[in-house]
């Protein structure tokens, strides 16, 4: 019988590979399917974190307020409809 140390552990793999499978996905979308980039990453682990660092940086600098005001409008509809539960409306907006 697992203890609950051991239980939360297996939770928090879980939670790490679902994290994980989906931004495998949104580069899978992004790449060509022949480049492995995973082994890229492998073989080059400091100049891909670079790359992505400059590329986290750019997107920041260009599109950060645009980010910003997309996951603020999405915070802003999960919260109304978590108090709308709570209030009893019923109503899903989602």
């Amino acid at each position: 019988m697992a203890t609950p140390r051991e239980d939360w552990l297996d939770d928090e793999d879980e939670l790490e590979l679902e994290e994980r499978s989906l931004a495998d996905e949104l580069i899978d979308d992004l790449l060509p399917p022949e480049f492995d980039w995973r082994g890229v990453v492998r073989r080059h682990p400091v100049p891909a974190l670079l790359v992505a660092l400059a590329g986290g940086y750019w997107l920041g600098r260009t599109k950060g307020r645009e980010i910003v005001g997309a996951l603020s409008d999405l915070a802003s509809a999960e919260i109304s409809d978590r108090v709308g539960a709570l209030a009893g409306d019923g109503e899903d907006r989602s």
